[in-house]
């Protein structure tokens, strides 16, 4: 190729947005179209950073509203447990808490690292936070090589 070969040629674009992204990981999952709809919906209140920032009784609204489809708060957590199960492990999550314990629930098997992790995030996510690693380590009755292990997870 010469060099004014290489000055013409025009990238092709193949980025799919984030968006598209999780819409194409929805196609390989069973939903029918009330709960394909609503999947659009959250996935269209996501944020860059793959949070979910609106209530759910919001999201409702906006599907009786706006589109005139009736739906309850439970089918719409319900589809959100769905789009939480696609990639990135993380997508869809509330808060931050929540984002960890969906990833690190994706990792677990059987680990007791990972456990104890996860029982960190679930039960002493505020004192995590606030790193009171020793109200922690006597709270879950582990020894500290234990605890950094499991913060090292997180």
């Amino acid at each position: 190729m010469s060099r004014d070969d290489e000055e013409r040629v025009i990238p092709l674009s193949g980025e799919q947005s984030f968006h598209e992204r999780m819409m194409n990981q929805l196609t390989l999952v069973d939903l029918d179209d009330t709960q394909y709809l609503i999947a659009d919906i959250l996935i269209g209140n996501l944020d860059d950073a793959g949070y979910l920032n609106r209530e759910i009784d919001a999201i409702v609204d906006d599907l009786a509203f706006s589109m005139n489809v009736m739906v309850t708060e439970q089918e719409v957590e319900n589809v959100l447990a769905v789009i939480q199960e696609l990639d990135p492990a993380g997508v869809g999550a509330r808060d931050l808490q929540e984002c960890l314990l969906l990833q690190i629930k994706r990792k677990q098997n059987g680990d007791i690292t990972r456990f104890t992790a996860m029982k960190i995030l679930e039960d002493h996510f505020e004192e995590f936070t606030k790193k009171h690693y020793t109200q922690i380590q006597k709270k879950l009755e582990i020894e500290e090589e234990d605890l950094k292990e499991a913060i090292e997870e997180i």
